[in-house]
Formats: structure tokens, C-alpha cells, sequence
């Protein structure tokens, strides 16, 4: 069995959060920082196709990521 480890990391954009599930979901305590000072509500559409969609899958945020579309 794996000991835990504390993990930080740097960037929350879209890889920094899926990164951290992983990593919490195996087990390791995880601190995501981010260098802005206020939430960003808005920012660019992602492509989610293939690989991607099943990694969304596995995570259970297919659903959502489906009611959020973008429409096209």
C-alpha cells in the first residue's frame, strides 16, 4: 500500500483541478494555488472528444459537462 503524500499544485486552469482528482482520488493530500486574485468567470471553450470525454466519464462530469455545452 502507498503512503499518502502532500502534493502542491501551481495553476488552475483546466489541467491543475483534473490533476489534483486523480491524485485525491488515489489517495494524496492536494493544494492547488492559483496566482490570480479573483475567480475568472469566463475563459476559452474546450473541445472534448474521444479520450477526453471518457476521462470526464470516469470522473462522473459527463452529465454536467453535457448540460454546459456550448451548443455546437
Amino acid at each position: 500500500m502507498n503512503e499518502s503524500k502532500k502534493i502542491l499544485i501551481s495553476g488552475s486552469s483546466i489541467a491543475g483541478p483534473a490533476l489534483a482528482y486523480w491524485l485525491n482520488r488515489y489517495g494524496d493530500k492536494v493544494t492547488v494555488i492559483e496566482r490570480s486574485k479573483t475567480f475568472r468567470t469566463g475563459g476559452q471553450n474546450v473541445d472534448i472528444e474521444g479520450p477526453g470525454q471518457e476521462v470526464i466519464r470516469l470522473m462522473g462530469l459527463l452529465r454536467g459537462f453535457r448540460r454546459a455545452r456550448s451548443g455546437r
